[in-house]
């Protein structure tokens, strides 16, 4: 399970009580990552810490924290309070959700409140794996086999809604034989389907089937590969 640290500050050079010429900006800072970015991978966990005055009244010292999207560990909802401790730290755990979304963060307390934003930006596979579901392709019989594709990754999972490319090449793994119907988006479990249909009815032999992820994270292609035979 993955953590990320976000900083919220709640800061005061005056002691409570707060008086009416003191703004937000003066009490509440909130300071998130650079990139402001979490995978969305629906396991990643977002830390978030409030710091306020450490010698604040008791009843002052409750802090509502508040995300638009994912869900804080402990309400396992989209709302929170924690109490801030004898140093006026305050400390909750949001969630990391599985499609890409940008999360509006927000801390209050004593009528004071602060906003930021997190994106959750698309986690892609490290790995995939390709199913054929049969052994042989029969042309006379034009079954149209269902392809499953998995996206895996170490952490989480791949985010839901994610494309995948399908070629079908001969057994040089250059020329294309086939098409793909019906084709997928990922869904919740990292898996695509599709329909096989070899278009080069002459040709009989190994069809290796090759799925490709395009990752813009880190510019690079994830590719997984299986075969099927094609036969009469």
């Amino acid at each position: 399970m993955k953590k990320y640290i976000i900083i919220l500050l709640l800061s005061s050079s005056c002691a409570y009580p707060i008086t009416d010429e003191v703004s937000d900006d003066d009490i509440i800072k909130l300071s998130v990552p650079q990139n402001k970015t979490i995978p969305a991978d629906g396991n990643s966990i977002i830390e978030l810490t409030v710091q306020i005055p450490s010698n604040a009244d008791d009843t002052k010292r409750t802090i509502t924290f508040n995300t638009s999207e994912g869900a804080f560990l402990g309400s396992n909802s989209k709302t929170e309070q924690q109490k801030a401790d004898i140093l006026g730290k305050a400390i909750t755990q949001l969630r990391s959700i599985q499609s890409p979304a940008i999360a509006y963060i927000s801390a209050e307390t004593n009528g004071f409140k602060r906003t930021d934003r997190i994106e959750f930006v698309r986690a892609f596979p490290e790995k995939i794996i390709v199913e054929t579901g049969t052994v042989d392709y029969k042309i006379k019989d034009a079954n149209n086999p269902t392809i499953t594709t998995k996206l895996l990754r170490s952490i989480g999972k791949t985010s839901s809604n994610t494309e995948v490319a399908l070629k079908a090449f001969d057994g040089s793994g250059v020329n294309e034989i086939g098409i793909f119907k019906n084709i997928t988006t990922s869904n919740l479990n990292g898996e695509v389907t599709a329909n096989l249909v070899i278009t080069t009815t002459s040709y009989r032999g190994k069809c290796i089937v090759r799925a490709i992820v395009n990752d813009s994270n880190l510019k690079t292609e994830v590719k997984g590969e299986s075969t099927i035979n094609v036969v009469d």
